[in-house]
């Protein structure tokens, strides 16, 4: 939210490479940095910017705790397999992370899950603001012609990674977090209405306002807005056990 968001970020690099020898480009770090700020978080050109973000209206670093069921009705990735089946819409992306996670060896969650969201905000809606997990991600993704380009990050990529770097499950988790928190914390919660989803962020394929945007996606923004049902669901699950 600075005035000058080119002077803030490049006080901020100073102060954390005061002690380092790094050898970068700091010109180019600052030029990104505010550059994947200022890109639209969804696919018109008004839609909401990590700098137009009310400080008021997030939080930072969010951490958790939650408990897992550990008896004998103690939970396992298969299990969360089935929610994904039960709750996901045929032609959600996602919904094909069930095969994966039943993939993966049988063993059983026990004890807490705990973590930390990057960055959870109160997004502006058509009807009420939703609540939205943020994660950020830094990575370079393979180069889909000659020289790299927002493009390498539209849809079909992020998709891809988003599967097979298991972040699925982690942005299920956070949602699930998210819920528990509201849950405790927001009066007259309603998760139909208060949920918004998540967004991955892979800030190297955000370049300000002329990010294109593919399929109806801005390239480097991985948005996914599962059904409340499914997050409730797995938040059960987490509680109770499988039924």
């Amino acid at each position: 939210d600075a005035a000058d968001l080119d002077a803030a970020v490049r006080d901020e690099l100073e102060r954390a490479t005061s002690r380092s020898a790094w050898d970068f480009d700091q010109d180019a770090f600052v030029a990104g940095i505010v550059a994947a700020m200022r890109t639209p978080l969804g696919p018109s050109a008004t839609d909401t910017r990590l700098c137009d973000v009310d400080p008021t209206k997030r939080l930072d670093e969010m951490r958790f705790d939650l408990p897992v069921r550990s008896n004998d009705a103690a939970v396992q990735l298969a299990d969360i397999a089935v929610v994904f089946d039960q709750h996901l819409v045929v032609d959600d992306p996602m919904r094909r992370y069930a095969d994966r996670l039943r993939s993966f060896a049988p063993r059983r969650f026990r004890g807490y899950l705990t973590g930390a969201i990057d960055l959870t905000v109160q997004m502006p809606s058509d009807t009420k603001p939703r609540f939205v997990v943020i994660d950020y991600k830094s990575n370079a993704l393979p180069t889909l012609g000659e020289d790299p380009s927002p493009a390498d990050y539209g849809p079909g990529p992020l998709g891809s990674v988003m599967l097979t770097s298991n972040y699925v499950l982690q942005a299920t988790l956070y949602q699930v977090a998210l819920h528990r928190y509201l849950q405790w914390r927001l009066p007259g919660y309603d998760p139909e209405v208060d949920l918004g989803g998540s967004m991955y962020l892979f800030v190297r394929g955000m370049v300000g306002a002329d990010t294109p945007v593919v399929d109806g996606e801005r390239c480097g923004v991985a948005r996914w807005h599962p059904p409340a049902s499914f997050v409730v669901a797995v938040s059960d699950l987490l509680k109770d056990g499988p039924s």
